[in-house]
């Protein structure tokens, strides 16, 4: 589903270059507010500045924020890059129609990868309740964070040591916040890690 969006972004991208070699939909003729540019970078966020001669010396405008995880646009790579920006930032210049296009259908993708996992979500939620209502015992316990990453704990909660890396493409919606913005729930860890394989199998997908 991210190379076709990312195939898709390419077309139309290619396309003005075709007809306006080395500008694209950058018209030096026209007006600079008959000509606003977008960008629509490969996490999702769109931004537009004017066009014609006056294009990237005026100021950028945001007019659509991210709505892919890093893990998702690290699959998509356009040919444009800021100077001063990031590498793992790219994006494509488009006309505003085609900008919305691109980020819907980023934002459909987003969405379906949400609706696949609430399944899990759920079990991971009710685990953790479960967990907490009684003694563990000898339950080997870990904390199952929101990017499928796993670190077995003790039963105080303190860490112990890393069980797996993140799982591509998840981001959950877990009991416990952490200042970073992550969170995460405890579970026995022979679940964490059949939970952490069936989003490995989602993620494949």
């Amino acid at each position: 589903m991210l190379k076709a969006v990312e195939t898709m972004a390419l077309s139309m991208h290619n396309r003005h270059y075709e007809r306006n070699p080395g500008y694209g939909p950058v018209d030096p003729k026209e007006s600079p507010n008959e000509n606003t540019i977008y960008h629509v970078f490969n996490d999702g966020t769109v931004e537009y500045t004017k066009g014609g001669h006056a294009y990237m010396q005026r100021s950028i405008f945001t007019s659509g924020y991210p709505v892919l995880t890093d893990a998702m646009k690290s699959k998509i790579s356009f040919p444009m890059r800021y100077p001063f920006g990031s590498p793992a930032d790219s994006y494509v210049q488009l006309t505003e129609k085609e900008a919305d296009a691109v980020r819907a259908e980023m934002r459909r993708i987003a969405m379906a990868a949400v609706e696949q996992t609430k399944p899990i979500e759920s079990r991971i939620l009710h685990l953790h309740e479960d967990t907490a209502s009684r003694q563990a015992g000898d339950v080997k316990l870990a904390r199952l964070y929101n990017d499928g990453s796993i670190f077995e704990v003790n039963s105080n909660n303190e860490l112990v040591a890393t069980k797996s890396d993140p799982v591509p493409n998840v981001r959950l919606r877990l009991r416990i916040a952490e200042r970073d913005g992550s969170s995460y729930c405890v579970v026995p860890l022979h679940e964490a890690l059949q939970l952490r394989t069936d989003l490995l199998r989602l993620a494949s997908r």
